[in-house]
């Protein structure tokens, strides 16, 4: 979305420029956190408002800024706040959010990067009044499904019992049947996360499917992760039909995490080979 930090920071008189959080409906109060606990403001455009503060430049640009950003004790705080900044806004009305460490040189600057793209940001915040991104996570515990998979099929339990008393036959055909139930348990895995891919992103106005992550130390491994943006007005309802859905699958291993309602980072307007 932004150009780069050299490309906009051109060193102004003060030495500092102007940090952009997020675009907001104009009638949205700001009362915004500081990245760099100094000024702050909303710079105003038809019907958008940017909502930024002003930081030294020397911190976000060259080589100063290449440290920083290497830097966790320098970036954590600030990108908790940026955060902290979009979710206010968020609680008081529609935001189109900007990732952390957009820098312009000046509110000139900012307002000629907004001009072109007025009527497409207030068409977002429009659309976004009535909407919320949620976010849906589906793990599946490998123990459970791997027992669930072994009770349920009669034939594997007789297989079982039928495993030779003699140590050395038996232990090759038990690794055998354990692999057998494994594989039959991430097959399971595969056609859940099919399952409830299509069954719970249906009452989404639009889905962003998402990275998924390896298993984790207690064995859940990911099998569905997915940005939703849902109605306002149907979130309840989803929220009560993901738990049936979870207590219907539950002896499977299925654990299903809903969280939101986030900034939609995931469904902003796209400008240029980057996201706001």
């Amino acid at each position: 979305m932004f150009p780069s930090i050299q490309e906009t920071c051109e060193q102004s008189l003060s030495g500092r420029g102007v940090y952009l959080y997020c675009f907001t409906p104009p009638g949205v109060p700001a009362e915004p956190p500081d990245v760099e606990s100094s000024g702050r403001g909303r710079l105003i455009a038809g019907e958008v408002a940017a909502v930024f503060s002003t930081v030294p430049l020397a911190d976000w640009q060259g080589p100063a800024a290449e440290a920083h950003l290497q830097d966790s004790q320098w970036v954590i705080p600030r990108a908790l706040a940026h955060e902290q900044v979009i979710e206010k806004h968020l609680a008081r009305g529609p935001v189109l959010p900007v990732r952390f460490g957009a820098i312009f040189s000046s509110e000139a600057a900012l307002l000629e990067f907004m001009r072109p793209r007025l009527g497409e940001i207030s068409q977002f915040l429009d659309r976004m009044r009535e909407l919320e991104e949620w976010s849906l996570k589906g793990y599946l515990h490998s123990e459970a499904a791997e027992q669930w998979v072994a009770l349920s099929d009669p034939a594997l339990a007789e297989r079982r019992q039928r495993l030779p008393a003699a140590p050395g036959a038996r232990y090759f055909q038990e690794k055998r049947l354990q692999a057998e139930i494994q594989e039959r348990a991430r097959q399971l895995g595969r056609t859940l996360a099919e399952s409830l891919a299509a069954d719970l992103t249906a009452p989404a106005v639009e889905v962003r499917p998402l990275g998924s992550r390896p298993p984790d130390d207690s064995g859940r491994e990911m099998i569905l992760h997915a940005a939703l943006l849902l109605p306002r007005v149907s979130v309840g309802a989803f929220r009560d039909y993901a738990e049936r859905v979870q207590a219907a699958h539950r002896d499977r291993g299925l654990t299903l995490e809903i969280t939101g309602p986030w900034p939609p980072f995931n469904f902003c307007p796209r400008w240029g080979d980057e996201s706001p």
